[in-house]
Protein backbone atom coordinates (compact mmCIF):
# COMPACT_ATOMS: atom_id res chain seq x y z
CA UNK A 1 0.00 0.00 0.00
CA UNK A 2 3.04 2.36 0.31
CA UNK A 3 2.84 4.81 2.58
CA UNK A 4 -0.64 5.27 2.14
CA UNK A 5 -0.35 8.83 3.15
CA UNK A 6 -0.13 7.93 6.43
CA UNK A 7 1.52 11.17 7.56
CA UNK A 8 -1.36 13.63 6.20
CA UNK A 9 -3.73 10.94 7.84
CA UNK A 10 -2.36 10.78 11.47
CA UNK A 11 -1.57 15.21 10.70
CA UNK A 12 -5.53 15.52 10.20
CA UNK A 13 -6.62 12.82 12.90
CA UNK A 14 -4.96 14.64 15.50
CA UNK A 15 -6.61 17.98 14.75
CA UNK A 16 -10.03 17.02 15.55
CA UNK A 17 -11.81 17.63 19.00
CA UNK A 18 -12.86 14.51 18.84
CA UNK A 19 -11.49 10.61 17.57
CA UNK A 20 -12.85 7.70 16.78
CA UNK A 21 -11.76 4.97 18.62
CA UNK A 22 -10.86 2.85 15.72
CA UNK A 23 -8.16 6.03 14.44
CA UNK A 24 -7.21 6.37 17.91
CA UNK A 25 -5.79 2.23 18.02
CA UNK A 26 -4.34 3.20 14.05
CA UNK A 27 -1.64 5.60 16.11
CA UNK A 28 1.65 4.88 17.55
CA UNK A 29 4.71 6.79 18.50
CA UNK A 30 8.08 5.51 17.59
CA UNK A 31 10.44 6.53 20.26
CA UNK A 32 13.63 7.58 18.21
CA UNK A 33 15.93 8.71 21.60
CA UNK A 34 15.88 9.22 25.21
CA UNK A 35 19.09 10.87 25.22
CA UNK A 36 18.96 11.11 29.16
CA UNK A 37 17.16 8.27 29.90
CA UNK A 38 19.18 4.70 31.00
CA UNK A 39 22.41 4.96 30.31
CA UNK A 40 21.73 0.45 29.34
CA UNK A 41 19.91 0.57 26.06
CA UNK A 42 17.89 -3.01 26.95
CA UNK A 43 16.82 -0.80 30.47
CA UNK A 44 15.34 1.73 27.90
CA UNK A 45 13.59 -0.45 25.72
CA UNK A 46 12.58 -2.05 28.63
CA UNK A 47 11.32 1.13 30.63
CA UNK A 48 9.39 2.46 27.08
CA UNK A 49 7.68 -0.38 26.69
CA UNK A 50 6.04 -0.73 30.20
CA UNK A 51 5.12 2.72 29.72
CA UNK A 52 3.05 2.05 25.74
CA UNK A 53 5.88 2.45 23.47
CA UNK A 54 6.44 -0.91 22.38
CA UNK A 55 7.94 -0.04 19.18
CA UNK A 56 11.36 1.06 19.68
CA UNK A 57 12.72 -1.95 21.12
CA UNK A 58 10.63 -4.17 18.79
CA UNK A 59 12.54 -2.26 15.72
CA UNK A 60 15.85 -1.47 17.59
CA UNK A 61 18.68 -4.07 17.02
CA UNK A 62 22.39 -3.84 17.99
CA UNK A 63 24.84 -4.51 15.18
CA UNK A 64 28.58 -4.68 15.01
CA UNK A 65 29.16 -5.01 11.07
CA UNK A 66 28.15 -3.17 7.63
CA UNK A 67 27.38 -6.87 7.20
CA UNK A 68 24.62 -6.77 9.70
CA UNK A 69 23.75 -3.32 8.54
CA UNK A 70 22.84 -3.79 4.93
CA UNK A 71 21.09 -6.92 5.94
CA UNK A 72 18.64 -5.71 8.36
CA UNK A 73 18.07 -2.73 5.56
CA UNK A 74 16.98 -4.64 2.90
CA UNK A 75 15.07 -6.68 5.33
CA UNK A 76 12.74 -3.72 6.35
CA UNK A 77 12.78 -2.56 2.43
CA UNK A 78 11.11 -5.83 1.69
CA UNK A 79 9.42 -6.78 4.44
CA UNK A 80 5.79 -5.46 4.55
CA UNK A 81 5.29 -2.67 7.64
CA UNK A 82 2.64 -1.87 10.30
CA UNK A 83 3.48 1.56 9.23
CA UNK A 84 5.23 3.83 6.73
CA UNK A 85 9.11 4.39 6.90
CA UNK A 86 11.55 5.65 4.36
CA UNK A 87 14.70 3.82 5.56
CA UNK A 88 16.31 2.76 8.62
CA UNK A 89 18.56 5.03 11.18
CA UNK A 90 22.40 3.84 12.30
CA UNK A 91 23.01 4.94 16.12
CA UNK A 92 26.46 5.33 18.11
CA UNK A 93 26.79 3.78 21.43
CA UNK A 94 26.65 5.05 24.24
CA UNK A 95 24.40 8.30 23.16
CA UNK A 96 25.07 11.70 23.36
CA UNK A 97 23.71 13.24 26.79
CA UNK A 98 20.68 15.58 25.94
CA UNK A 99 22.50 18.83 26.82
CA UNK A 100 25.01 18.33 24.28
CA UNK A 101 22.37 17.53 21.68
CA UNK A 102 21.70 20.85 18.95
CA UNK A 103 19.33 20.43 15.79
CA UNK A 104 21.12 19.94 12.60
CA UNK A 105 24.69 19.08 14.51
CA UNK A 106 25.46 15.27 14.84
CA UNK A 107 27.94 13.33 14.40
CA UNK A 108 26.41 9.88 16.23
CA UNK A 109 23.62 8.77 14.19
CA UNK A 110 22.96 8.83 9.88
CA UNK A 111 20.05 8.13 8.01
CA UNK A 112 20.18 5.09 5.43
CA UNK A 113 16.79 5.82 3.20
CA UNK A 114 15.77 3.30 0.60
CA UNK A 115 15.47 4.05 -2.70
CA UNK A 116 13.26 6.59 -3.99
CA UNK A 117 10.26 5.25 -5.82
CA UNK A 118 9.77 6.89 -9.08
CA UNK A 119 7.56 6.65 -12.36
CA UNK A 120 7.36 8.17 -15.74
CA UNK A 121 4.59 10.25 -17.16
CA UNK A 122 3.47 12.31 -19.90
CA UNK A 123 3.70 15.84 -20.00
CA UNK A 124 0.43 17.12 -20.69
CA UNK A 125 1.28 21.08 -20.26
CA UNK A 126 3.59 23.50 -18.80
CA UNK A 127 1.86 26.59 -16.65
CA UNK A 128 3.73 29.50 -14.94
CA UNK A 129 2.76 30.45 -12.07
CA UNK A 130 4.04 33.96 -11.14
CA UNK A 131 4.19 34.84 -7.60
CA UNK A 132 3.70 38.34 -5.77
CA UNK A 133 7.58 39.25 -5.91
CA UNK A 134 7.55 38.83 -9.91
CA UNK A 135 9.06 35.09 -9.81
CA UNK A 136 8.09 32.70 -12.57
CA UNK A 137 7.56 28.99 -11.46
CA UNK A 138 6.97 26.68 -14.39
CA UNK A 139 4.69 23.98 -13.36
CA UNK A 140 4.97 20.89 -15.29
CA UNK A 141 1.29 19.48 -15.78
CA UNK A 142 1.06 15.48 -16.44
CA UNK A 143 -1.30 12.94 -17.27
CA UNK A 144 -2.23 11.59 -13.97
CA UNK A 145 0.28 8.69 -12.18
CA UNK A 146 0.33 6.85 -8.71
CA UNK A 147 3.75 7.23 -6.64
CA UNK A 148 3.59 5.26 -3.14
CA UNK A 149 -0.58 5.70 -3.09
CA UNK A 150 -0.18 9.17 -3.83
CA UNK A 151 -2.08 10.89 -7.47
CA UNK A 152 0.65 12.94 -8.90
CA UNK A 153 -0.73 15.44 -11.57
CA UNK A 154 1.99 18.23 -11.65
CA UNK A 155 5.53 18.78 -10.59
CA UNK A 156 6.94 22.59 -9.62
CA UNK A 157 10.65 23.16 -11.53
CA UNK A 158 11.48 25.91 -9.01
CA UNK A 159 12.28 28.02 -10.99
CA UNK A 160 12.04 29.61 -15.04
CA UNK A 161 16.14 29.29 -15.41
CA UNK A 162 15.62 25.48 -13.99
CA UNK A 163 12.92 24.81 -16.74
CA UNK A 164 14.75 26.37 -19.85
CA UNK A 165 17.67 24.24 -18.71
CA UNK A 166 15.77 21.16 -19.95
CA UNK A 167 13.01 22.29 -22.02
CA UNK A 168 10.39 20.65 -20.86
CA UNK A 169 7.49 20.44 -23.76
CA UNK A 170 3.77 19.10 -23.82
CA UNK A 171 4.56 15.42 -25.64
CA UNK A 172 7.56 14.87 -23.65
CA UNK A 173 7.69 12.01 -21.11
CA UNK A 174 9.44 12.87 -17.89
CA UNK A 175 11.01 10.80 -14.95
CA UNK A 176 8.83 11.72 -11.73
CA UNK A 177 9.71 10.79 -8.15
CA UNK A 178 8.96 11.54 -4.12
CA UNK A 179 11.39 13.64 -2.40
CA UNK A 180 11.52 12.15 1.17
CA UNK A 181 8.89 10.16 -0.06
CA UNK A 182 6.21 13.07 0.46
CA UNK A 183 7.12 16.06 -2.55
CA UNK A 184 6.98 15.53 -6.33
CA UNK A 185 10.12 16.14 -8.03
CA UNK A 186 11.34 16.20 -11.57
CA UNK A 187 13.88 13.66 -12.17
CA UNK A 188 14.95 13.48 -15.85
CA UNK A 189 13.40 13.64 -19.30
CA UNK A 190 13.23 10.20 -20.66
CA UNK A 191 12.51 10.80 -24.08
CA UNK A 192 11.34 13.85 -26.48
CA UNK A 193 8.58 13.73 -29.29
CA UNK A 194 9.20 14.58 -32.81
CA UNK A 195 6.80 17.66 -33.35
CA UNK A 196 6.82 19.56 -30.16
CA UNK A 197 4.25 22.19 -29.51
CA UNK A 198 6.35 25.25 -28.31
CA UNK A 199 5.09 27.60 -25.37
CA UNK A 200 4.25 31.56 -24.79
CA UNK A 201 6.68 31.49 -22.01
CA UNK A 202 6.27 34.79 -19.97
CA UNK A 203 9.75 37.04 -20.03
CA UNK A 204 10.84 37.57 -16.25
CA UNK A 205 12.39 41.48 -17.32
CA UNK A 206 8.30 42.36 -17.13
CA UNK A 207 7.66 40.60 -13.51
CA UNK A 208 9.13 42.11 -9.92
CA UNK A 209 8.38 43.11 -7.48
CA UNK A 210 6.28 46.76 -8.49
CA UNK A 211 5.09 44.77 -11.17
CA UNK A 212 1.10 44.32 -12.03
CA UNK A 213 -0.50 46.48 -9.10
CA UNK A 214 -3.43 46.67 -11.57
CA UNK A 215 -5.10 43.89 -13.39
CA UNK A 216 -4.74 42.89 -17.03
CA UNK A 217 -4.32 39.19 -18.68
CA UNK A 218 -0.78 39.20 -18.50
CA UNK A 219 -0.61 39.97 -14.96
CA UNK A 220 -3.31 37.74 -13.84
CA UNK A 221 -1.06 35.39 -12.00
CA UNK A 222 0.73 37.99 -9.85
CA UNK A 223 -2.19 40.13 -9.26
CA UNK A 224 -4.55 37.30 -8.17
CA UNK A 225 -1.11 36.38 -5.99
CA UNK A 226 -0.82 39.84 -4.76
CA UNK A 227 -4.57 39.78 -3.78
CA UNK A 228 -4.09 36.36 -1.79
CA UNK A 229 -1.15 37.71 0.36
CA UNK A 230 -3.38 41.12 1.27
CA UNK A 231 -6.16 38.72 2.75
CA UNK A 232 -3.81 37.08 4.95
CA UNK A 233 -2.39 40.19 6.44
CA UNK A 234 -5.96 41.75 6.87
CA UNK A 235 -7.14 38.56 8.53
CA UNK A 236 -9.77 38.21 5.92
CA UNK A 237 -12.28 35.52 6.22
CA UNK A 238 -14.16 33.66 3.32
CA UNK A 239 -12.15 34.28 0.48
CA UNK A 240 -9.84 32.47 -1.54
CA UNK A 241 -7.54 32.15 -4.85
CA UNK A 242 -10.58 30.67 -6.70
CA UNK A 243 -12.85 33.57 -5.21
CA UNK A 244 -10.58 36.67 -6.48
CA UNK A 245 -10.62 35.12 -9.64
CA UNK A 246 -14.38 35.26 -9.79
CA UNK A 247 -14.42 38.72 -8.72
CA UNK A 248 -11.58 39.37 -11.37
CA UNK A 249 -13.44 37.80 -14.29
CA UNK A 250 -16.75 39.46 -13.40
CA UNK A 251 -15.30 43.03 -13.64
CA UNK A 252 -15.25 43.32 -10.30
CA UNK A 253 -11.93 44.17 -9.54
CA UNK A 254 -9.34 45.86 -11.11
CA UNK A 255 -7.05 46.85 -8.81
CA UNK A 256 -5.70 46.12 -5.33
CA UNK A 257 -8.14 48.19 -3.31
CA UNK A 258 -11.46 47.68 -5.46
CA UNK A 259 -12.95 44.96 -2.85
CA UNK A 260 -12.98 47.96 0.07
CA UNK A 261 -15.87 49.25 -2.21
CA UNK A 262 -17.39 45.78 -3.07
CA UNK A 263 -21.48 45.54 -2.06
CA UNK A 264 -23.52 42.38 -1.52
Amino acid sequence: MGGANARNKVAGWLMRKNLLVLQEKQIGIFVWSWPNGPSNMQTQFEQLESWGFPLTKRYSHLVSSVDQITQWQRYYYNQPMPFATDGIVLKQLPYTLGQYLQVGINNWSVAWKYPTPHKVAQVKTVKFNIGRTGKINPVIVVLPVEIDGKQILHISMGSLNRWQGMKILPGDTIQISLSGHVIQKFDKIVWRIKQQKMLSVPEQKNYHPLSCFYYSMRCESQFVARLVWLAKQLKMQGINEKGWLELIRAGKITNLIDWATLTL
